[in-house]
């Protein structure tokens, strides 16, 4: 017959919690990746969806309302960088007008676009460290 002591049952809460706050954001990470839809991942795979699809649309150029709104962004900003790298002898007055105010804008662009992205990241972390902490109850929802 073996003795247990106190000390070898004693248990650190605190690492068990982190362990099962682990194990639930894998969880979370495994049915996302599989693309198990549940009440807690069906947004993300929603917004996965949406991200892919619009990249395709992308890529193969397929002339929706939301795709044509970018491709012409593109390429303008295209048509903008070809008139920036020529010499203003080639260029007609509009176009030389426009050559300096573009720098500008494309700078303003740019710097709110990079404000957009870090508020995107920082709410999608937010999103899965929120996630990750309500996960507890959710751990049995992954398996509705």
């Amino acid at each position: 017959m073996t003795l247990y002591t106190s000390e070898d049952l004693k248990i650190d809460e605190q690492t068990y919690f982190n362990q099962f706050v682990s194990a639930v954001s894998s969880a979370l990470n495994l049915s996302i990746n599989v693309e198990y839809p549940t009440s807690l991942t069906v947004t993300t795979l929603l917004q996965k969806g949406l991200f892919e699809g619009m990249t395709l649309a992308l890529e193969a150029k397929i002339f929706e309302p939301e795709v044509l709104k970018i491709l012409l962004l593109r390429a303008h900003k295209a048509a903008m960088w070809l008139v920036n790298e020529l010499p203003n002898d080639a260029l007609d007055d509009d176009l030389i007008a426009l050559k300096g105010a573009t720098k500008t804008l494309t700078q303003s662009a740019e710097a709110e676009q990079a404000v957009e992205e870090k508020q995107t990241q920082e709410d999608e972390e937010a999103s899965e460290t929120k996630d990750a902490e309500s996960g507890m109850a959710g751990l049995g929802a992954l398996f509705e």
